[in-house]
């Protein structure tokens, strides 16, 4: 499975906060570019995201029928649309035949190797999962955290695994 760029030995986790999610290292070829969020799409889509991560359950709008019942209004056709086209891997709660590079992200191996207790957003399970492939360094650009559920539950385990990175060796950006 193609994470990056050939020789990518660093990772940018993109979330959406507009400060600085601007800033990724989009035309630097050792960074390897993941981006989550209904809302980082647009960006990706003029620059590059080389994995892409949805994770919650997948309910996307039919054209025309944003807001339907039984789905999530996030999930835009336009926003469906980016994840069908995405070049490299989507991982997703599950594989979804309308993505085809989507695959299912490997919770249980996430959970096995760092415990059950740090998995309270997209961006801690991103953060473990670019842990496991040991680059040299880990930047965070969109991710502040500042919205009162990201402050309150969120914050503390993307700190927890900042902190794995550092003791492990790998540089955060």
């Amino acid at each position: 499975m193609k994470l990056g760029p050939e020789g990518f030995d660093k990772i940018a986790i993109l979330g959406t906060a507009p400060a600085s999610v601007g800033l990724a290292p989009w035309k630097d070829p050792s960074f390897a570019i993941w981006a989550c969020s209904p809302g980082c799409y647009p960006i990706c889509a003029q620059n590059r995201s080389d994995v892409f991560f949805e994770l919650h359950r997948w309910l996307p709008s039919e054209p025309g029928k944003s807001g339907a019942p039984g789905t999530r209004p996030w999930f835009s056709p336009e926003f469906h649309q980016f994840l069908r086209t995405h070049a490299g891997p989507v991982f997703m709660a599950e594989r979804d035949e309308s993505i085809p590079t989507s695959m299912r992200f490997p919770f249980e191996q996430m959970i096995e190797q760092h415990g059950p207790y740090h998995f309270s957003s997209t961006v801690a399970w991103m953060l473990a999962f670019a842990i496991e492939q040991k680059p040299k360094a880990i930047a965070l650009f969109g991710v502040d955290m500042s919205a009162s559920e990201e402050w309150a539950y969120q914050r503390p385990a993307c700190q927890h695994f900042v902190g794995l990175a550092l003791a492990l060796g790998i540089d955060v950006i």
